[in-house]
Parts: C-alpha cells; sequence; structure tokens
C-alpha cells in the first residue's frame, strides 16, 4: 500500500537530532517530522517531546526524492474538548485568547520602546552636557 499525502500513521521514533526526528512508521516506511512540525508550541530541545521508542501518530505532509516521507504532529486534527458545543465555539475562545496575549505583549512593548526613548534621550543630552563643558576647557 503506498502512503499518500494527507495520511495519517502511526510509526515508533528511531532517531532523534537537532532538527528533528526520525520514524519508521506501521508499513515499514521512513519518515522525519521536522522540528517545527512536533509541536504548535515552540520547541527549543526536541528531548523534551520525543524519546526513542515512543509511538507517535503522524500525518504524511511530503514526500521527498529520496522516498522518504515528510511528516507532522501537528497538523493532526486535535480531538474536541468535552463540553464544547461547536468548533466555533473554540476556535473563538482560543482566538480570542490569542488576542489578548497579543495586546498584552503589545502594552509591554509600548512601555518598553518608552522607557528605552527616555533614556536615550536622557543619555543624549548628559553626552551633549559633557561636550559643551570639554568644548569651554
Amino acid at each position: 500500500m503506498s502512503v499518500q499525502v494527507g495520511d495519517t500513521l502511526k510509526g515508533k521514533v528511531v532517531g532523534i537530532t537537532k532538527f528533528g526526528a526520525f520514524v519508521d512508521l506501521e508499513n515499514g516506511e521512513k519518515g522525519l517530522i521536522h522540528i517545527s512540525k512536533i509541536s504548535r508550541n515552540y520547541v527549543k530541545n526536541i528531548s523534551d517531546y520525543l524519546h526513542v521508542g515512543q509511538e507517535v501518530e503522524v500525518k504524511v505532509i511530503g514526500k521527498g526524492k529520496d522516498g522518504k516521507l515528510d511528516l507532522s504532529m501537528k497538523d493532526i486534527p486535535q480531538p474536541q474538548q468535552e463540553g464544547s458545543d461547536s468548533k466555533a465555539e473554540s476556535s473563538n475562545a482560543s482566538n480570542s485568547n490569542r488576542y489578548e496575549r497579543e495586546n498584552k505583549n503589545e502594552d509591554s512593548f509600548e512601555k518598553r520602546l518608552a522607557k528605552f526613548m527616555r533614556d536615550s534621550e536622557r543619555k543624549f543630552s548628559d553626552y551633549k552636557k559633557t561636550r559643551e563643558k570639554k568644548k569651554r576647557r
């Protein structure tokens, strides 16, 4: 059976590198999960998410010329959480949370920028005063 892009398969992690994890799939083919495709969150260290021998569910997102498959764990649809009436509600809630985080970061950035500008102007003013004193001598 040939694997097609979009198929979801189970596999076993057989190797971990700095850039991804190698997986032997249940049909005997091999593939790579790039570090950017392991989680929806930022992955700094793959070992925090995967280990050799771990069973994983992956989605085929591409095929290389060498026959190896490009795999993703984060592109697999997540099961809907209990208590949520529809995908739209959970999507709106996550969008709302993301919007709040982005605004919080923007506020933080604006405050940091204003502080930087104040400090910069103060330092530049001090520099001018020092330069004027040296010219008078």
